[in-house]
């Protein structure tokens, strides 16, 4: 006969049913007496160890702005306790249990605590929140030659990107910084520098530079 208990159990609790679970056990093989041998015990201590688990976290990327996707975790056939962070791609920063919401490369990291009968695990995997777009418009008001020219307004550059101006002839190809100062009609240009959380771009408008009046007098000599 061959009874089994948990190893810190009294020896009362021997039975014949195969232990399952995760433990250390004790077995007794017990021999009964023939007309030839007198009864035997033999005993012995074996473990069941706890099953590991194979975890796998997804996160999809998304855009600046947007609403975080909820990650996609499979693997805990336990029941163990989830837990989810994050952390900065490269960072020397501690994961933690906040969703990320700024432009950048993420770590998120699954965590799954052991159970009686399983060990727990980890998983990570990369997610990327991509930088928004911007739409920048840009409006300068036409002024004469001879004023100075009127401040642009630019509508669009929602994070305050860098911007810089250039001009350019409405018949020329090229831009350039130099302000022009005749009277003609020409195109600005407004280059938006990217910032932390926004692409860059550009706006265009065309403005006028009117020509001045003239106040002429005559006079005649005697």
């Amino acid at each position: 006969t061959i009874l089994y208990k948990l190893s810190s159990e009294d020896d009362d609790a021997y039975t014949e049913d195969v232990p399952e679970y995760a433990g250390t056990y004790d077995v007794k093989y017990l021999i009964a007496e023939t007309s030839s041998h007198e009864s035997g015990v033999a005993s012995s201590t074996f473990n069941i160890n706890k099953k590991a688990i194979d975890l796998t976290v997804e996160m999809a990327d998304f855009t600046y702005g947007e609403d975080a996707p909820n990650p996609t975790l499979t693997g805990n056939v336990s029941g163990g306790a989830e837990t989810i962070s994050y952390k900065l791609k490269d960072s020397e920063d501690e994961f933690d249990d906040e969703v990320p919401v700024a432009a950048g490369t993420y770590i998120i990291k699954y965590d799954v605590d052991a159970t009686s009968n399983y060990l727990g695990n980890s998983a990570t995997a990369e997610f990327v929140i991509a930088k928004a777009n911007i739409a920048p418009e840009i409006s300068l008001d036409d002024y004469t030659y001879g004023e100075d020219m009127p401040t642009p307004v630019i509508t669009g550059n929602v994070e305050n990107g860098n911007v810089t101006y250039l001009y350019k002839a409405k018949t020329a190809e090229t831009y350039s910084e130099e302000v022009p100062v005749n009277a003609g009609t020409y195109n600005i240009k407004a280059e938006i520098s990217e910032t932390a959380n926004y692409n860059g771009n550009s706006a265009t408008t065309e403005f006028t530079i009117n020509k001045a009046d003239i106040d002429p007098t005559i006079a005649m000599k005697s």
